[in-house]
């Protein structure tokens, strides 16, 4: 007898039920055997294989046939039980439809959020070089300048340095004929910029465009605005002490999602060609250093290197320890600079994000995503054990397992497929106010594969869990157990379903009270004490007036009606204060130390209302105030132990300075950070800014004259103002969207998890009508039936805050440790989370327990 090959032997055994047609498998083996022994095993082999194929059409046919009407079947029997329950439908589908959107939308914003920088070619090798200094008087920061010459030096000094670039921020103010454009998005960069950066070059030469002085870059958007046009290769415009510039390149408009941001890249050679000092002082940090690593070269062991590398550049400054343990070099990879950049100082980074305020938001989206599909799950396993019955009478009449489980698992695939949909026309339908909020050019697309992928893929998981219990549970018992059970005996999952509803208002606790925090952390922000007085200062950033123009300037806005004081500073509350070396003579020898360094005129003090609380301010009278004496503050004295700090000598910059102030100590920093010691002197070219103390009699037209005065000192560069207070609260600005985000997505959170549990109270008085019409009749009252139907839940929530308040202490614990200045939190942060969700489930509740407490006792006892 003449054996068929084993595979295809077996492939018609499953394509051919025996049981049913086994005379047909018969005749084929049958007739292999016959066609072998007369025409020869390959004529053979070939006919046993169109066979073959013959049975896989048949099989394929039948098959799809089948499926196709099972599936038809399936929809039918779940549009027919979505329309049956609508109650229950509507209760499912709206709250994973807004737990879907709101995960959608949040994610939308973290993923852009970590896109930053990812489009340049060589970005797995590009790194910012940040500085760690411990140099005295501050504490131990980062900051994100560095020294001038350190670019050019480090190549030479390394071979795994391919390329390096610096780059130094400014604004000015572009002059075109009689146009003037005001430009606060501008470079000065090396020739080497847009070799290692991967900006688009629309035109000019990507190797050659800013190497020689006097040339520029300037984007789309620039283009158009300054010669109507972006054919403008050859053109030239006016900045900077009337420099002539040429436009050698264009580059395409900077992404949004870029840490740098530019209009305008001017060659840094055009000011290091005049002056070499950039080039050759070690000791001024001003610039921003780029770096290209080689390929295959590890991060970590170059970085290895700049502890000796730094102590070569500062052998002269040594005294018993290597320099490092001042100063050092730290590489900061290009992907990280835009999230992970908040305890850097003096930072070069296009709307800064916050990499703890992002994880805290994918938080909030996946809870508040589980809180959806909880209740989902909840009420989808609820709502299955009243069909019990269905599924023995099924069995009985013939259903087997698999047919049931494919008929659960469909209806809660099409169900979440709905809720999917409807998710997605929330998102689109929000999303331009959410873009509009959130201040980004954030862009979703959901037709596109991967998020049509995405969506199928969350859709059958979800899906798949949610009908899991009715799928796999119920179709596992036999009939007769089935039928034994009484529709409303039948008891459920109901421990897993007071799980839920424990972990849903827990979660919803949890989002409520981190937002208190958040909140209630605003508003110690801003309404702590700063030490100085922010309300009614104008500050007026200079440009280019030169200090010869700035008193004339000063006395004229000084005459406005409607300003009360007038000072000028290198600095003001909330902006970068200049640092620099100080020596402090003390008994035991020279100190050296890194110092805060601030700039004031005579007026400062008394424009801000800062308190002097030892010594004199500045004084006119003595001309020595202006050279040789000092004020310091409270933290500058308490550093070196001075109880009488009046007439102590420091040396600054070479000068014998006298201290002949002590001020009180102010915050001129945000309250992320703690008071540092600061000096204080006189010193008019370093004045950047002017404020005004204005009153508010009539605020209009003081601000209209102090801008015709403006234009008529400086008519090249527009007046840029602000008042002081509001730029204050912009320090506090992305602490101020998380909170709004959380305020809004708490609010959703609540109502999701309320609408689990009106859900879950309706499915209790439905199962409970008789219980409730006898108790009625026995003269129960509708309170007593509220009780009867709500203290479970009541209980549940009760637990849910309980497990809720660990967790704030821990997350909102961690979120505080980023302020130097903090609040605690106290009893009304957790109080408030509990009065909310207990108002919540009251009125979800309340609600059922109302509708079942006014039906009539007969119809209820007539019910099951």
């Amino acid at each position: 007898m003449r054996r068929q090959p084993k595979i295809s032997r077996n492939l018609l055994r499953f394509l051919i039920d025996r049981t049913e047609h086994y005379s047909l498998y018969g005749d084929i083996e049958e007739m292999y055997n016959e066609t072998a022994v007369n025409n020869g095993r390959f004529y053979a082999f070939i006919w046993y294989m169109l066979q073959l194929i013959k049975a896989i059409a048949i099989y394929m046919n039948r098959s799809f046939f089948q499926g196709t009407m099972m599936f038809k079947n399936y929809i039918r029997v779940s549009a027919r039980n979505l329309i049956r329950n609508k109650t229950y439908s509507v209760i499912n589908i709206s709250g994973l439809s807004v737990g879907i959107a709101c995960f959608m939308l949040i994610m939308s914003f973290v993923f852009f959020e970590y896109s930053y920088d990812n489009f340049h070619e060589n970005g797995d090798r590009l790194y910012r070089i940040v500085e760690w200094q411990n140099t005295g008087g501050r504490n131990p920061q980062h900051v994100a300048l560095t020294m001038g010459p350190l670019a050019k030096s480090i190549r030479e000094d390394f071979p795994e340095v391919e390329r390096s670039a610096r780059i130094r921020r400014t604004r000015t103010t572009v002059k075109i004929d009689n146009k003037i454009f005001p430009e606060n998005n501008v470079l000065w960069a090396s020739p080497e910029f847009f070799e290692m950066f991967s900006f688009r070059l629309l035109a000019g030469n990507r190797e050659d465009v800013i190497t020689e002085p006097g040339t520029a870059v300037i984007s789309q958007n620039a283009a158009v605005r300054y010669f109507g046009t972006t054919e403008c290769i050859g053109e030239t415009f006016i900045a900077y002490d009337n420099e002539e510039f040429k436009v050698t390149g264009i580059v395409e408009d900077v992404p949004e999602n870029s840490h740098l941001y530019f209009n305008v890249v001017l060659s840094f050679i055009t000011v290091t060609g005049r002056n070499d000092f950039l080039n050759k002082n070690w000791g001024l940090n001003s610039l921003y250093t780029y770096i290209l690593l080689a390929e295959n070269t590890d991060p970590r062991n170059f970085s290895a290197k700049m502890p000796e590398y730094i102590n070569s550049k500062f052998e002269y400054l040594q005294k018993d320890e290597p320099y490092w343990n001042y100063l050092n070099l730290n590489l900061q990879p290009l992907e990280d600079i835009h999230l992970k950049s908040t305890h850097l100082n003096y930072d070069l980074n296009y709307k800064k994000g916050n990499l703890e305020s992002i994880i805290s938001l994918t938080g909030v989206a996946i809870l508040v995503l589980i809180l959806a599909c909880m209740n989902y799950i909840n009420l989808s396993t609820a709502k299955s054990s009243v069909r019990v019955k269905e599924v023995g009478i099924r069995k009985v009449v013939g259903a087997g397992r698999g047919g049931l489980i494919s008929q659960f698992l469909g209806e809660s695939i099409l169900l979440t497929a709905i809720s999917v949909i409807l998710g997605s026309i929330i998102v689109y339908s929000v999303f331009p106010f959410f873009r509009e909020y959130t201040g980004k050019e954030i862009t979703i697309d959901i037709f596109n594969l991967r998020s049509i992928l995405l969506c199928s893929i969350s859709t059958l998981i979800l899906g798949i869990i949610s009908g899991s219990y009715p799928a796999f549970i119920l179709s596992s018992f036999s009939p007769g157990n089935l039928l034994k059970k009484s529709m409303f005996g039948w008891r459920g999952r109901s421990s897993m379903r007071k799980t839920f509803v424990t972990s849903q208002f827990a979660i919803s606790s949890i989002i409520i009270a981190f937002t208190m925090v958040i909140f209630s952390q605003i508003k110690y922000l801003l309404e702590t004490d700063p030490g100085y007085n922010r309300d009614h200062l104008l500050v007026i950033e200079l440009n280019n007036v030169k200090y010869d123009k700035m008193r004339p300037y000063m006395s004229e806005l000084r005459q406005i009606k409607g300003i009360t004081s007038i000072s000028s500073s290198s600095s003001v509350p909330g902006e970068d204060t200049h640092e620099s070396s100080m020596q402090i003579i003390q008994p035991s020898g020279v100190e050296d130390m890194s110092i805060s360094l601030l700039a004031i005129d005579h007026n400062f003090l008394d424009t801000f209302g800062i308190e002097v609380i030892k010594g004199r301010n500045f004084l006119r009278e003595f001309t020595t105030d202006t050279t040789s004496s000092i004020i310091i503050n409270e933290s500058f004295a308490k550093l070196f132990n001075w109880d009488d700090p009046i007439d102590k000598v420091v040396k600054l910059n070479g000068s014998d300075m006298k201290v002949i102030g002590v001020i009180g100590d102010y915050h001129y920093e945000s309250l992320h950070h703690n008071i540092e010691p600061l000096a204080v002197i006189y010193y008019s070219p370093y004045r950047s800014y002017i404020t005004l103390k204005v009153d508010n009699t009539d605020l209009s037209e003081t601000i209209g004259k102090v801008k015709e005065i403006s234009s008529e000192i400086d008519p090249d560069n527009p007046l840029k103002y602000y008042f002081l207070d509001e730029s204050i609260q912009e320090q506090y600005s992305s602490e101020q969207q998380l909170g709004q985000l959380f305020k809004y997505f708490s609010v959703l959170a609540v109502f999701i998890a309320s609408l689990g549990l009106f859900g879950l109270a309706a499915f209790t008085a439905e199962r409970r009508t008789h219980e409730i019409g006898v108790r009625k009749v026995l003269g129960a009252s509708g309170i007593k039936v509220f009780y009867l139907l709500s203290s479970e839940f009541l209980l549940l929530i009760f637990i849910s805050n309980i497990i809720a308040v660990p967790a704030v202490f821990l997350s909102a614990g961690k979120w505080l440790d980023k302020f130097a200045y903090r609040v605690e939190p106290d009893w009304i942060i957790f109080t408030i989370p509990v009065i909310l969700t207990f108002i919540a489930a009251i009125i979800s509740v309340g609600f059922q327990s109302l509708k079942a407490s006014l039906i009539n006792p007969s119809d209820s006892l007539r019910y099951e």
